[in-house]
């Protein structure tokens, strides 16, 4: 009878555990992994893949160093800049914009390369550039393929200003223009072009015709090979049909199969997998959200899509906010599940003893003993496995904040790099006006003080968002020096040059190039201030700079 009872006891444990476990791993809402399969694994191949297409792309480039021949040449040029217009934004501009010097006003191929330069402005976020580049065509003078695509690279100008305006009235505007231009496409495109489908197909959503849209798309997408990028733009239109209903599965379906088709085509000017994202967020896969987030804005930055990195930006922080939330809640349902294992353990104990206090007393005391030891082995096993815990979840945490610090150094380049290309259009302009004889532009473009006012105020910056980060910076780095060469700030600085080298050691970014860059001086000057500073520290000088990448950190 007794053995029955403890055999009930033991079957009741496990059976209350095996109904946690079913509840933590089953709780939350998970889509299938059939649709995602595909995708995950071109995402892991991403990098063999993007290394490949480098290749391809440095083979193109020999071929047109090599080449004297104008005409070779401007082939060349131009076939560089379609093909890096959805891989680098900054290449395709630079070859579009060789391919137009290789041009005249008599050629008729300067057409097709304003055509080509004002769509590489527009994914580079240039749009005033892009609309006065535009405007510069005689479309009179426009062949029906060109005419076709002059209309269509408005669209999308307009398509790009209405995801980018946040004021109703100026949406409904940019729309109107947007599906007017598409309307013309329409009129002029041959049925035989790749994209047909896909301009027919926005125009009957355009009327609200959502299911011929649907259909038209559907029976495209079925000719196309995946890793055509004509079928991740089909499959990405054809995605967005599914919203109105809402149908979300198919949604989620089509929005993956066309992200899949640009990971696997090297496309890094994508919208397929942001928006993925940001759907399967709003249907609670937050960790699928959080790791196709992470590749978007990878993306976005290696090709330097400003309307891509904006618009990862504006969902990122709600995402890995959700993300943090939900490793939090696991952790915490961690810690109950191990209550409640705890729990019951010391029900099952009980149990177990007052089973065995009807023996005699020598015998119960014995097993009392015994029962006490087994009791502090299991409570020990688990203090250390709840230690375990602790420090894994401590280690996540630094690797977390490792990961915010380089997203900081990131931003910053970012923005060194803009004040540089600030620089260099203001050069540009300046040649440009130079020619024409505007001498009072000439005079004015000749100031650097634009360029200079801009440091000044992004230098201010950088100051108070680092010294945010690590308030005690100044006063620790000059413990690290002697006592005679500690720095001494003047009234109204936060850091100086000294300091901020030295802060972007702190943030990871250690090669003096990058740090000769950000902050505008040469590498020799920046090498000197690093030696300088090795020279007067109050620790051993090969270690200086390890021990500011020290500061800060507990301990």
């Amino acid at each position: 009878m007794r053995t029955k009872n403890i055999y009930a006891a033991i079957a009741l444990f496990t059976f209350v555990l095996a109904l946690l476990g079913n509840t933590y791993c089953y709780g939350a809402k998970s889509l299938p992994k059939k649709a995602f399969k595909e995708l995950d694994h071109f995402i892991e191949e991403r990098e063999s893949i993007t290394v490949e297409r480098q290749e391809e792309f440095n083979k193109l480039r020999a071929d047109y160093l090599q080449e004297t021949t104008i005409n070779e040449k401007y082939t060349l040029a131009y076939k560089l800049s379609q093909q890096y217009i959805s891989f680098n934004i900054d290449s395709a501009l630079h070859y579009a914009e060789q391919a137009l010097l290789l041009t005249n006003e008599q050629d008729d191929r300067q057409h097709q390369a304003l055509l080509q330069l004002s769509e590489a402005y527009i994914f580079a976020g240039l749009y005033h550039l892009a609309l006065d580049t535009l405007n510069e065509l005689r479309k009179e003078q426009l062949p029906n393929p060109l005419l076709v695509r002059y209309h269509s690279s408005m669209a999308t100008y307009y398509r790009s200003m209405h995801s980018y305006q946040r004021n109703g009235s100026s949406k409904i505007d940019y729309n109107a223009l947007r599906a007017a231009h598409i309307d013309t496409v329409v009129s002029l495109i041959n049925q035989q072009n790749p994209l047909y489908a896909v301009v027919l197909a926005e125009q009957q959503v355009d009327q609200g015709n959502h299911l011929q849209a649907r259909t038209l798309l559907k029976d495209k997408l079925g000719s196309l090979e995946a890793k055509d990028h004509n079928y991740a733009i089909t499959a990405y239109a054809l995605a967005n049909t599914f919203q109105f209903e809402p149908d979300t599965l198919n949604w989620i379906k089509y929005l993956a199969q066309s992200a899949r088709s640009d990971v696997e085509g090297a496309v890094k000017e994508n919208a397929a997998l942001r928006e993925l994202a940001l759907l399967l967020y709003q249907t609670g896969d937050i960790e699928r959200a959080y790791q196709y987030i992470k590749v978007a804005l990878e993306d976005a930055i290696y090709s330097n899509a400003r309307l891509r990195t904006f618009e990862v930006l504006e969902i990122l922080p709600v995402i890995d906010d959700a993300f943090t939330s939900l490793r939090e809640q696991k952790r915490k349902n961690i810690l109950y599940f191990t209550w409640i294992a705890s729990l019951l353990s010391l029900a099952l104990l009980l149990s177990l003893f007052f089973l065995m206090k009807q023996k005699n007393k020598l015998a119960q005391a014995n097993q009392e003993i015994k029962n006490i030891n087994n009791k502090l082995r299991v409570t020990n096993q688990e203090l250390k496995t709840s230690n375990e815990l602790v420090s894994q979840i401590n280690k996540k945490l630094v690797k977390s904040n490792v990961l915010q610090e380089e997203y900081i150094a990131r931003y910053l380049k970012l923005c060194s790099t803009y004040i540089g290309k600030l620089d260099d259009y203001r050069n540009s302009i300046r040649r440009k006006a130079t020619t024409s004889g505007k001498e009072d532009l000439i005079k004015m473009l000749k100031s650097k003080k634009i360029v200079d006012d801009e440091l000044k105020t992004f230098y201010a910056d950088f100051d108070k968002a680092f010294l945010k980060l690590y308030p005690d910076f100044v006063e620790q780095f000059n413990s690290l020096l002697k006592s005679d060469h500690q720095i001494i700030l003047k009234e109204d600085e936060l850091l100086n040059t000294e300091l901020r080298i030295f802060a972007l050691i702190r943030l990871g970014i250690t090669e003096s190039p990058q740090v000769a860059e950000f902050l505008r001086y040469s590498v020799t000057t920046i090498y000197n201030y690093r030696t300088q500073a090795r020279n007067k520290a109050a620790v051993e000088r090969d270690l200086f700079e390890q021990e500011v990448m020290r500061l800060g950190l507990p301990g």
